[in-house]
């Protein structure tokens, strides 16, 4: 497999940051009710803070303009709340493959794995 590198199209980054912050937004607006605090610290330093205060979470963006700013918060929120105690999350079932109806199967995971990494 042969892997290559998405295009740039902002910041060094593949995707415009109004789009991240569009997609994780009603990703994360549909699970949570969160609060965005932006802040200008510098010339050309801004930072975001996301509060979740059900799950007395915060998450912290930092980025030369706003929008990278809030494009960062929003990106860690996803990343800390998707880290969270896995009997935590929406469809975990703690029980052997075998006893369940329509299992995903670790070897079909594992299978997958190894193929992507040749």
């Amino acid at each position: 497999m042969k892997l290559t590198s998405c295009p740039k199209v902002a910041y060094g980054r593949s995707v415009e940051p109004e789009r991240t912050i569009e997609r994780l937004e009603s990703i994360l607006g549909a699970r949570y009710r969160y609060e965005m605090v932006e802040q200008r610290v510098s010339d050309y330093m801004y930072w975001t803070a996301l509060f979740v205060d059900e799950l007395e979470f915060r998450s912290m963006g930092k980025g030369i303009t706003p929008v990278l700013s809030r494009a960062g918060a929003l990106a860690e929120a996803a990343e800390w709340l998707t880290a969270r105690e896995t009997a935590d999350l929406p469809g975990f079932v703690i029980a052997h493959q075998k006893d369940l109806a329509n299992p995903l199967p670790i070897e079909e995971l594992l299978a997958h794995v190894v193929t992507a990494s040749q």
